[in-house]
């Protein structure tokens, strides 16, 4: 009865060479991609949906954890131009850490239209800080959204 069993592999591995001969591939693509449709009414380029390209990036955060949990913050407005931002971080750790709080104003489609950000150095364990912030938001943004990183930002070890 051990014979059947590579008897059974050899037929298995005739069976998926077979298959793998009667494809229609021949190898070669010959087809031509076709580019995709703009979503812009006449193919042209519509600038009000891409991102500016001067937005602030915000530092790096060494083993970080997501935290808009620990942020309270007034409302904020979409308007054209300059946007402050203000609020209170709480860390609920029971270490010292950094916070990275970054906010994005955004349109109906998502493109980033404005950005902010602010590092607030070394919060206590379970204490908490006040931060504020401003950018300068262009036409269109809908909504502010909020990302919070807290850990180790510059080198702090």
């Amino acid at each position: 009865m051990t014979a059947a069993r590579p008897l059974g592999t050899a037929v298995l591995l005739a069976a998926c060479v077979a298959l793998a001969g009667c494809s229609d591939d021949d190898g070669g693509d010959t087809s031509t991609p076709t580019p995709s449709e703009s979503p812009a009414a006449g193919g042209t380029l519509t600038t009000d949906t891409i991102s500016p390209p001067d937005l602030p990036v915000p530092p790096q955060v060494r083993n970080s954890a997501g935290a808009v949990a620990d942020i309270s913050y007034d409302e904020c407005g979409t308007d054209p131009g300059p946007q402050p931002l203000s609020g209170t971080v709480t860390n609920p750790t029971r270490r010292s850490l950094d916070y990275v709080i970054t906010f994005n104003w955004i349109n109906d489609t998502s493109d980033v239209l404005g950005r902010g950000f602010v590092v607030v150095d070394d919060v206590g364990a379970g204490e908490s800080a006040d931060w504020s912030l401003e950018a300068e938001v262009v036409d269109g943004a809908t909504q502010c959204v909020p990302n919070v990183l807290r850990g180790t930002v510059g080198d702090q070890g």
